[in-house]
């Protein structure tokens, strides 16, 4: 392994909640998470609850009371945009701990993510994903 495969891991990615973003298949660039910034909408690879890893988009920052109603994320009762391409089911409120982010799939009828399995601790994101890289015609930025 080099330095720079260290430094920007190329991850495969095995799933489809992410679609239209990222599709099963695709690989994306990514940084380690202790040398990138966590924001709303950064797309992040992270550690799950079965100990796998999973992609998925950052909704709810620490500290934030989120909800999504009819398509519409609010976040500590402002409205701060929609969810993502699909039309996701109401949920919430739920508030997030310090050093917890709440993850959605893009595809977030067919993600399991934090609606199911709650908000992700800090020390589970492992990776914020930069952009798709493969295949060429996918290629994309993320964050």
């Amino acid at each position: 392994m080099n330095i720079i495969s260290a430094v920007f891991p190329r991850i495969p990615i095995r799933q489809n909640s992410m679609l239209p973003t990222i599709h099963d298949g695709d690989r994306v660039l990514a940084v380690p998470s202790g040398f990138a910034r966590l924001n709303r909408g950064s797309v992040v690879i992270f550690k799950d609850h079965f100990g796998d890893r999973s992609i998925k988009r950052i909704i709810g920052l620490p500290g934030e009371t989120i909800k999504i109603e009819f398509g519409t994320l609010y976040a500590n009762m402002r409205k701060v945009g929609s969810v993502g391409p699909f039309a996701c089911e109401n949920f919430g409120p739920v508030h997030m701990p310090e050093h917890t982010w709440f993850l959605i799939g893009d595809n977030c009828n067919d993600s399991v993510d934090s609606r199911s399995f709650g908000p992700v601790h800090a020390r589970d994101i492992l990776y914020k994903a930069l952009f798709v890289y493969k295949p060429l015609r996918h290629f994309k930025f993320l964050s």
